[in-house]
Order: C-alpha cells, then structure tokens, then sequence
C-alpha cells in the first residue's frame, strides 16, 4: 500500500495503490491453493486488506479490530490462507476510507475443473472516484445528508408524475411522499455522493478500457462492482443480450438478460457472443444517472473506443431494482408488502444452448431468476432454525445509518452457535438500497427456488423492501455484517457476529 498522486477525474489527488495500479492487481489462484500475500503498508496511518466474498479464518478477514490489528506504517502482515472455493470475488481495504481512495482489486479463483466452454475472458471492475477526500464528502454529509443530491424533483415534478398516472401509480406516488417525509428523507435516494468521474478498470468514459475480441467467440465477463456507494444498471450494447452463469462467484443456472442492477461488492459472471464483426460495449450507468463507465471489446482495432449509447430510461418511480419482498420457499414469488412496488417479471420461453442447456429468457435480471446449480441447504440436516429479524433504518438529516435504530458502537453483537442454521429477515424501511455483506458466510438468498437458492455474500435490499436469507453457522469467530455503502458502514449500518463457544485471547 503506497500513496500516489493520479488525476482520474478532473485534478490530480492523492490515491492509495497497490504496486502503483488503480484497481489494485488481479490476484489469480486455483481453488484449492494455499495462498501467502505479505502486505507491507508504506502509508503514513494504519491500513489493512478484506478478502471479500472468501471463506477464510477470521484471524486473516482483515477487518481492524475485530480480526486483527490494523497494520500499523512501515510494517507487513502476512495473509495465509487456503482457498475453498472457486469463482469471482475482490479485495479491498477496511480501514478508515481506504477503499473509497483506490485500495480494492479483483481476486479470481479457478475451478479445478472449469464446468464452462468460453474462449477467453477479462475482468471487469467498476468504481466510483471523487476529486476529494473522502473524509471531506462524509464531513460534508454529516452536515446535510443531501449535500451532495443532484436529482432535486420540486412539486411541480410530482405533479406532472402525478397527472399521467393510473390510480395504482398515483397511490404509489402518495405513499412514496408520505414515507420520505416520515422518515425525514430526500427525494428517492438513488445515491448520497455526487462523483466526479466513474471507472470501468481505472479508466473513463472518455477514454475507455479496450479488449480484443474476435467474430464467433464466447467471452466471459468477469464484473465487479467495487464502488463506494454507487449502484451500476449494466447492458452490453451490440449483443442483444447475455447469459449470467455465476453471481458472487457461485454458480447459478443461465439466465439470459439484457440488463443487470450491480449492488456495491457483488460480482456477476457473464457470457456474451461475438456473433459479428464489429465492437461490442459494456455500458455501466450509475443508478442515479449522473454518469457512466464503459469498456469495449473490439473486433477489429481500428474500430471506435466509444459510441452513443442509449441511457436507461425508467421511470423514476418504477421498480429498477432486485425484487422488493421476500419469497416464499415455492416457486413463486410472495405477493408484494403493503407500500411496496409491485415487481414485474420479464419471462419468455427458455431456449436450448449446446453449452449451458435450457436457458432462461429475461429483460432485466432479478433475484427471483436466480438458481443455484446445486443443492445449498438441506433442511433435513439441519437440527432448528433460529430467526433473526433486522430492520435498516437510518435519517438523512443527521447521515445516521443503523440496524434497528442503533448504531455498531452502541449496539451488542449477533450471536451464533456453531451449527445452527439462522432465518435473517432484512426489512429495509428507507428510501435508499444497501447492499448488505456478511464476512466469513454465506447468505442462501429465498429467491423461490427451495433448496437451489442462491448463494451470495452480499444482497441487496430494496427501498421499502425486504429479503430473507438462510446463514448456516460453520465457522467460529468474530464476523462483520454490514452495509456495503462505505458511508453507511461508517455512519454506523454495521453490526458484528460473534460465536458463543470463541475463546478468545486475554
């Protein structure tokens, strides 16, 4: 870790790097290798190093304080660890908002044997940058939560919405007024940061990151979004859709898709086609809409870097998002809660694909799409279920974020008894998505797909909405559980997991 100075955006700032890159390296293992990174921290503060999305021992998850010390300047900490799975994940700091500044890279785990036919692939890791500190942008959120708005809808806004909408879209305007002014928040909090610039592999729009590709091949697309706070809708203009095969590095039956919503920290496999001759694009458009990252995949090299790109185009008040309630454990999906947007799937026929089998078709992916290709919970097994219900609260006036109105510092810790199985139950009651990660687990997500639901470390939910998700308790320690938005996370959305039978050291 070594500060440099980088202008990404529109002036030149101190950054934080690894070996001098922004993203960090790409770190490439095979599942199954035992692992040794020794970081040595040139900076003037303490700084440390989370392996997200990976099944480590908790001593090496890399979150100050809680699994270790923080690596204080001018000394090296060795990580060890043996990795037990394979697929997608990143790395990235937990120590002040070191992440925010640069610190975060791709972590990529191969199977031993790859279940996939591709011909090549590339890694694809979005973020988001500011020409400050962001110690400045939280002081100035600590401020006023909307400090940074740049979406300020007045009341003629409302109106207009209000005038061409049907009677279910007018109660829906209604009840979204009333909740924002309970919950003394801004106008549908798409984003709390305005950003000077996006990135798409450290590099903008105006100058994209490039690959080769060539007519007839199958590319794998490695996507993380490693942003501080903002959410990406990604299509890949060109291809007339994608097929998803992996999510937060696990495997899932393919999905075909024209478009996909990144939370913060989750990570989504992709196949495209090559079908022409001609450049193919990836588009990632933050969720607020104030601006984009994009790559091309080139066929020929003289081909254009950049094109007009249509923008998305929803309405502000349709659901753009991951489905808003829980499912049930069939395979339908639970009506909508009282006040929530009513989710709308795209499904047509599946077709038949020589390399992935039946394929499902949709417009725009949700959780409810989601099926693991294999068995992620046997209720059989499983001696009680304990539920756990957590309420995402915060208010933007004071930028205070929490689980049921307490913040980390004030809160006690969630205890686990190792080998218990725990129901979370995720009710978020703000305007706002966060994407909530647990360390050292596995969320298996209740997308209506019983004992095949998904497996993910970070899930999104909704404004208004909930998820519920399954956590096996299999590994004793001290764990992290909290918001990915960096700011939440520091403002107090931030909860720790400790087991009942952890000895610790005096």
């Amino acid at each position: 870790m070594e500060y440099q100075t980088v202008t990404l955006g529109n002036k030149p700032v101190k950054a934080i790097t690894v070996n001098g890159q922004i993203p960090a390296p790409e770190l490439r293992f095979t599942e199954g290798d035992e692992v040794i990174i020794n970081l040595h921290n040139t900076l003037d503060e303490p700084g440390s190093i989370h392996w997200h999305g990976l099944l480590v021992p908790y001593k090496m998850d890399g979150v100050p304080w809680v699994s270790m010390p923080p690596i204080a300047p001018g000394d090296t900490f060795q990580y060890r660890f043996t990795l037990k799975q394979s697929g997608t994940y990143w790395y990235h700091s937990h120590s002040q908002l070191h992440e925010q500044q640069g610190l975060y890279g791709a972590f990529i785990v191969e199977p031993k044997v790859e279940p996939l036919r591709y011909d090549q692939e590339v890694t694809l890791v979005l973020s988001d940058w500011a020409d400050r500190h962001p110690n400045e942008t939280y002081r100035n959120l600590k401020k006023d939560g909307d400090y940074y708005k740049q979406f300020r809808p007045s009341w003629k806004f409302f109106w207009d919405e209000y005038k061409t909408a049907d009677d279910d879209k007018r109660q829906q305007i209604r009840q979204t007024i009333a909740h924002m002014q309970q919950m003394r928040m801004g106008v549908w909090d798409w984003g709390d940061v305005a950003y000077d610039a996006f990135l798409l592999n450290g590099k903008t729009a105006k100058q994209p990151w490039t690959a080769r590709a060539n007519k007839g091949e199958t590319i794998r697309l490695r996507v993380i979004n490693g942003g501080a706070s903002s959410y990406f809708n990604l299509k890949i203009a060109g291809a007339e859709n994608f097929r998803v095969v992996a999510v937060d590095g696990q495997s899932v039956e393919p999905v075909e898709a024209e478009r996909i919503l990144l939370g913060m920290a989750e990570t989504y496999d992709i196949l495209v086609d090559i079908t022409e001759d001609k450049p193919y694009y990836v588009y990632a458009e933050a969720q607020d809409r104030s601006g984009y990252a994009v790559a091309a995949l080139k066929t020929q090299s003289d081909q254009p870097n950049t094109t007009n790109i249509t923008p998305f185009d929803d309405p502000w008040f349709s659901d753009t998002s991951h489905d808003h309630t829980a499912m049930s454990s069939s395979t339908e999906p639970s009506p909508s809660n009282n006040g929530n947007i009513a989710h709308h799937q795209h499904q047509s026929h599946g077709k038949k694909s020589d390399n992935l089998g039946q394929i499902k078709q949709v417009v725009k992916l949700g959780y409810e799409h989601l099926r693991s290709t294999f068995l992620t919970r046997d209720p059989s097994q499983e001696q009680e279920v304990i539920d756990i219900t957590l309420k995402l609260t915060g208010n933007m006036e004071r930028y205070i974020w929490s689980f049921d109105n307490i913040r980390y510092h004030d809160a006690e810790p969630i205890l686990f008894e190792e080998g218990k199985t725990y129901r979370m139950t995720l009710i978020n009651e703000t305007m706002m998505h966060h994407p909530i990660h647990i360390h050292g687990h596995w969320f298996i997500l209740d997308t209506g797909n019983g004992n095949h639901n998904p497996r993910k470390h970070t899930i999104d939910v909704p404004p208004m909405g909930q998820q519920v998700a399954w956590v096996q308790a299999q590994d004793s320690g001290k764990w992290f559980f909290h918001c990915h938005n960096l700011y939440h996370m520091k403002a107090g959305m931030t909860r720790l997991i400790k087991y009942t039978n952890l000895e610790e050291s005096p």
